[in-house]
């Protein structure tokens, strides 16, 4: 059905679209700043370990804090100026991924948290979370506005407008389940949305950032709900053969423990309005770390990866402002 519904779109930006940023990418005036942007699942433990394992790693917090250790290490070696981050959980001040993270590799970071869900069966609370750090701009500098949209099956949207050197920057955090029965319906939601709060705004409407995980289905008509708002993928150009691109990946030990379909799927995207400037972008926190002995005779895993899957990385450089989507 979407297919259908951008036939004459896609007409129209072939026509079109090049002619409307010539002139801007022709005097490649972009910012001279690289940004790098970051999306990553910490994985709420929700999605079972492999058939036959009796053991659950639902709640398990000596599990999700080495993982946390192995990602902290990681965030500092990458230093990304945004991360995006779903499914984080807080159970106290002590077993946090806030608090784990942010005394160490995202000390210096402005974040922007959403309250997701509660846990009754573990007291856990879920979180959706932004992180931000720009050079020689202090945290208390970047103000944000946010709005949130939270669907019937657990999927989100989360849009928070941020204002950089009194310029806006436009983020947008997306969630979709793995239980999802009617991914269409949730494109066209996002559309919607993505839409409505861009044109609501007055100023640097192409400097959109659009991250998270997107889920396994229907890609193709995510692809072409995007370009119908004006967005590129990140990974354009970037994933050509023998490269790997698939965050959700049986490389992953975590993803290899649990009851998932092995199957390599690039899952978790980052999209850029088509103005910006891609200077690289692929996979991250792929590395592994050697495994306790209790989790191997638990969860059969022999190695741990910071999360279910992998995350993903992109450095930019965005175009100057424009008042048209």
């Amino acid at each position: 059905m979407l297919t259908r519904i951008f036939i004459f779109f896609i007409f129209c930006e072939a026509l079109h679209s090049c002619a409307s940023f010539s002139p801007l990418l022709k005097k490649k005036s972009w910012d001279n700043k690289v940004l790098t942007v970051e999306t990553l699942s910490l994985f709420n433990q929700k999605i079972p370990t492999m058939e036959n394992y009796k053991s659950s790693w639902e709640g398990d917090w000596l599990l999700r804090r080495k993982r946390l250790a192995l990602l902290d290490k990681l965030l500092a070696n990458n230093l990304p100026n945004i991360i995006f981050f779903q499914e984080m959980l807080y159970k106290n001040a002590t077993d946090s991924d806030a608090a784990i993270l942010e005394s160490s590799s995202l000390a210096y970071y402005k974040s922007f948290p959403v309250s997701i869900k509660e846990d009754p069966e573990t007291d856990e609370e879920e979180f959706s979370s932004i992180y931000v750090r720009l050079e020689d701009l202090p945290p208390d500098a970047i103000k944000a506005t946010k709005k949130v949209w939270k669907l019937e099956d657990s999927s989100y949207l989360i849009f928070q407008k941020l204002i950089v050197n009194r310029k806006p920057l436009y983020l947008f955090n997306v969630n979709i389940p793995y239980e999802n029965k009617d991914p269409e319906k949730f494109f066209v939601f996002l559309r919607n949305k993505i839409e409505e709060s861009i044109m609501a705004q007055e100023d640097c409407l192409n400097h959109i950032i659009v991250a998270g995980y997107f889920g396994s289905e229907k890609l193709q008509d995510l692809n072409l709900m995007m370009r119908f708002l004006g967005l590129i993928d990140t990974a354009s150009g970037f994933c050509s053969e023998g490269q790997m691109c698939d965050t959700q990946n049986p490389s992953n030990p975590i993803f290899n423990s649990s009851s998932l379909e092995n199957k390599f799927i690039r899952t978790d995207r980052i999209f850029v309005h088509k103005s910006t400037r891609i200077e690289n972008a692929g996979i991250t926190y792929s590395e592994h770390t050697p495994s306790l002995s209790s989790f191997k005779a638990k969860y059969q895993l022999h190695s741990i990866a910071p999360s279910l899957r992998y995350g993903w990385q992109t450095k930019i450089k965005f175009a100057r402002c424009s008042k048209k989507l």
